[in-house]
């Protein structure tokens, strides 16, 4: 009898030490477990921040794509007019600027002529027939409307508006100790700029001096 109550109380202080080290332990997991839960969500944390600290380039890119892609287009549209029935006019000596430039310069030109011309005459006719198969590429209206949005900030120009201008064809040089700008790294196109913070009036100002040495779709005639 003695015996039996003696493994009894044995099995009893076992089974007590027992469960008493699982719940420790199971404390133990738990708070370890929560440690895991916070350090995750500050890891998570940080990868946003990481991730949205590449979305500035990740735009710049995302333009610069659709700006080439616009181009591949007009490439496509010349080779595919130029296997259809060739050139009407041979292109000159003096290389375009951008794809399309002489074209669109044209193309200017004969909207202008039509409205001076005689609806009767032959010439309207060809001329009508000419310019309704063809299409303005318009990458330098494309161009312009960029470098208004740029310069119309005012502003000191920066390295971000520096590449910007470069995107488009134009660079930033020092001369004589004025910034200038230059198109297409040809010296007859320069244009002073102000290297100190500016107005809007002032990029306005220096947008159309600008528009008149380069912008090919206003009226010539």
């Amino acid at each position: 009898m003695e015996v039996e109550i003696s493994c009894t109380v044995q099995q009893a202080l076992v089974n007590y030490q027992n469960m008493h080290e699982y719940n420790w332990n199971k404390v133990i997991f738990l708070r370890t477990k929560d440690k895991w839960k916070e350090e995750g969500a500050q890891k998570s944390s940080e990868l946003n921040e990481f991730i949205n600290s590449f979305q500035p380039l990740n735009d710049e890119l995302s333009e610069k794509v659709r700006s080439l892609t616009a181009q591949l287009e007009i490439y496509k549209n010349m080779a595919k007019s130029a296997k259809e029935g060739g050139s009407l006019l041979e292109k000159g000596s003096i290389s375009e600027f951008y794809v399309g430039e002489k074209k669109d310069f044209l193309l200017t030109v004969l909207h202008c002529l039509k409205e001076r011309m005689d609806k009767d005459t032959r010439g309207y006719e060809l001329l009508t027939s000419i310019i309704e198969s063809n299409e303005f590429c318009n990458h330098g209206k494309q161009i312009l409307s960029e470098l208004k949005t740029i310069l119309y900030k005012g502003g000191k120009l920066n390295k971000s508006t520096k590449s910007d201008l470069r995107n488009i064809g134009f660079d930033v040089i020092e001369e004589k100790g004025h910034p200038k700008l230059i198109f297409h790294n040809n010296q007859k196109y320069k244009f002073t700029i102000s290297g100190t913070p500016g107005s809007k009036r002032d990029g306005k100002n220096i947008y159309s001096d600008i528009c008149e040495k380069l912008d090919i779709y206003k009226k010539p005639i």
